[in-house]
């Protein structure tokens, strides 16, 4: 079995549908995990000496993702307060603690992605 997870994706509405669909074929499942709100919590950040407060939302990454209509792609909400370990949270904490084990045995590959990884034919594995 082979699994692609996207961890930790806040924003991805560029690059997100050609990411999936260059992966798609390889994979037995897709699970996005995106972020309610940026790491450390912030409410915004200082930008040029002026506060600018994160938006509510940050992109329709959610609506592409589920305009793909395919079953085997499973977003999943998440929050983390630190980058520290995103992929190992995302596989460890995030997919299993939804998913009735889908990573358990030793013959299942788990490919991480960021929304920007887009792979040529001759790239993918």
């Amino acid at each position: 079995m082979r699994v692609a997870v996207y961890s930790a994706v806040l924003y991805g509405a560029d690059w997100i549908r050609y990411s999936i669909e260059s992966i798609r074929r390889y994979v037995d499942a897709i699970y996005v995990v995106l972020m309610r709100r940026p790491w450390g919590w912030t409410k915004g950040v200082m930008y040029r000496g002026r506060w600018v407060r994160w938006p509510e939302r940050f992109d329709n990454t959610r609506e592409i993702v589920t305009g793909l209509g395919d079953p085997g792609i499973h977003i999943l909400d998440d929050d983390a307060f630190s980058p520290w370990n995103r992929w190992g949270h995302a596989v460890n904490d995030v997919v299993r603690r939804h998913f009735s084990c889908p990573m358990s045995g030793s013959r299942t590959v788990v490919v991480l992605l960021d929304p920007d990884c887009v792979f040529h034919e001759q790239e993918a594995p």
